[in-house]
């Protein structure tokens, strides 16, 4: 299974950035991007459950596939043997390996949806700001309708 939905970290923090300039259209914005990280984010833990079901059925076919062969060859063993056996082999490891790199692009889209959050927060104050500025008063129901 071949991994989605990695953001651009760099061009997710281009995205957001509210200058004086464009605070117009950052405040049109927002919920659109917002919208679409939160979105993202969903599918990025979807992804992430299925890798982790990946890998528990991994572990657990490895299991019954070595406590098999060891109980054919007669040798002793303990779980913890057949468990440091399946940790290094080749193929669990990927598995394994597939669902850090899946809990990776879900942390940095939950980053994203944060900073979505934190972005919304400024844009207000300078949107209040602005409005003082202009000689107008900020009441809360205007901070309500962002």
């Amino acid at each position: 299974m071949t991994l989605k939905y990695k953001p651009d970290m760099v061009k997710f923090s281009n995205e957001i950035l509210v200058t004086e300039e464009n605070l117009d259209s950052c405040a049109m914005n927002q919920s659109g991007l917002t919208s679409y990280y939160s979105s993202q984010k969903a599918s990025a833990d979807r992804q992430l459950n299925l890798c982790k079901l990946a890998q528990e059925i991994t572990y657990a076919n490895l299991y019954k596939e070595f406590k098999e062969k060891l109980i054919s060859s007669e040798e002793r063993y303990t779980d913890k043997t057949i468990d440091s056996m399946i940790k290094t082999e080749p193929k669990y490891i990927a598995v394994a390996q597939r669902t850090i790199d899946a809990q990776e692009i879900r942390d940095q889209l939950q980053a994203c949806v944060t900073a979505l959050i934190d972005r919304k927060k400024n844009i207000q104050q300078l949107l209040d700001s602005r409005t003082i500025q202009a000689g107008g008063a900020v009441g809360l129901t205007t901070r309500n309708n962002f």
